[in-house]
């Protein structure tokens, strides 16, 4: 299975060569030297603004960027070790890759992270801007701004994540604007937004799921095409609201909204898991009141719209995820193997 996790991570390579530097962390082939790293902050260090990160951990790592990066991983829940029913034949990676905790410095400004168990901080006493997490696991959330930070943040996108914590904006007297969060899966927790009412952002085709702490606190967001399950909303007056389906009563403003849905035919694997995997259970059941019922006509929920959330989180990278051929022992001529490429776009 090494083998098919070192093609698999080849092509990635092939395809992010052509425009910058790479290097790796805890890469588990034969290192190279200038490519390969035991730590983030070693590979930071090494990088010039532009530069790819590649992640392979087989511990946690925890890295400050400081300058503009772009950092890759193999995704989640696709292999056995990662969830009892786990999503198959996406990406052959057979162990499982560590969290990262990444601190944005000031000079990261514009960095894309993909496919990565993350939580995130930010420090310094400038606002760090055009930030991007694509197909990551935010298992502990992540935080933007300190205390007594009078700093505004701007344009921060989360895109096809699933996002098991908060995401705080802890600024004082800062502020946070243009947070996107496009065909996101949030649990347990939600948004927390800071004191100063000047924020504002789209919210567009997540699922907020037992959602116990989804606080706008009077700012001004758009949310459309969403579905909230079990999910409590506070300080909500200055938003609006534009086709999502709830399965309580909430007082909004907007159009195109449905309230007091029975939630048991929403997802395929809620309220029973069934063979679905942890992001899978989100799909959208047959019958589901959500089809169609978005702007547009199109289907409420991660899974709906035209940029729709991955299983597995698995970057939009190309990635082998199938390798047929003969045993080491074998003597053909030509030795032939077999295998399948995945574009992921």
């Amino acid at each position: 299975m090494k083998k098919i996790l070192l093609l698999s991570m080849a092509i990635v390579l092939i395809n992010a060569l052509a425009q910058a530097t790479i290097r790796r962390i805890q890469y588990s082939g034969t290192p190279v030297t200038g490519v390969d790293y035991a730590s983030g902050d070693l590979a930071v260090a090494a990088s010039s603004a532009g530069d790819t990160i590649m992640v392979f951990l087989s511990a946690s790592d925890n890295f400050t960027i400081d300058k503009k990066l772009v950092i890759i991983g193999p995704g989640s829940f696709n292999w056995s070790g990662s969830d009892a029913n786990y999503n198959p034949n996406l990406q052959n990676v057979q162990a499982g890759l560590n969290r990262i905790t990444i601190t944005f410095a000031p000079g990261s400004d514009g960095t894309i992270i993909t496919g990565c168990i993350l939580d995130f901080n930010t420090s310094g006493n400038v606002a760090i801007n055009n930030i991007k997490i694509t197909n990551c696991f935010l298992q502990l959330g992540g935080t933007i701004g300190t205390s007594g930070n009078n700093f505004n943040f701007d344009n921060w996108e989360f895109s096809k994540c699933y996002i098991q914590n908060s995401i705080y904006n802890t600024t004082t007297s800062g502020s946070l604007t243009n947070l996107k969060l496009f065909n996101c899966i949030l649990e347990n927790y939600g948004i927390s937004l800071g004191p100063k009412i000047a924020q504002t952002g789209v919210m567009e085709n997540c699922c907020f799921y037992n959602i116990y702490n989804f606080d706008l606190n009077l700012n001004s967001f758009i949310i459309q095409n969403c579905i909230f399950y079990s999910s409590n909303i506070y300080n909500n007056s200055n938003s609006v609201f534009n086709n999502n389906i709830f399965d309580n009563t909430v007082s909004v403003i907007g159009t195109g909204n449905i309230f007091n849905v029975p939630n048991t035919n929403f997802f395929t694997g809620i309220p029973t898991l069934g063979t679905n995997s942890k992001d899978g259970k989100f799909k959208l059941a047959a019958g589901s009141p959500a089809i169609g019922k978005g702007i547009g006509g199109i289907d409420c929920g991660a899974f709906g719209g035209t940029n729709p959330y991955k299983l597995s989180l698995v970057p939009a990278v190309p990635a082998i995820y199938k390798l047929t051929a003969p045993t080491n022992a074998a003597a053909t001529n030509p030795y032939q193997i077999t295998f399948s490429i995945r574009a992921n776009n």
